[in-house]
């Protein structure tokens, strides 16, 4: 399985159904997007660029339920990181 490209991501764009997903910091583009109603699009793009954030927020919080980290730090920092990543993916329509 090939590595994906590394976060963090930012959503841009605007225009009609125009929007994209990139490295932030510029350079890379991970996607474009162009789908019915400029909405739908913004939002899709805000969820795919917080991918990597879900991603790692994820693998935190598989590790406290496996029992891998079993200090109140390790659940702390998973519960932070999903917070973090779900700010992200939801956040308000003015990316």
């Amino acid at each position: 399985m090939s590595k994906p490209t590394e976060g963090p991501w930012i959503a841009y764009g605007g225009g009609k159904r125009r929007w994209a997903v990139g490295k932030a910091g510029g350079g890379h583009c991970v996607c474009q997007l162009t789908q019915h109603g400029d909405g739908e699009s913004k939002a899709n793009a805000r969820l795919i660029a917080a991918a990597p954030e879900l991603l790692e927020a994820l693998k935190k919080c598989a590790a406290v339920c496996a029992g891998d980290t079993t200090h109140k730090d390790g659940l702390i920092e998973a519960l932070e990181l999903a917070r973090k990543a779900l700010a992200k993916a939801e956040a308000p329509n003015d990316v």
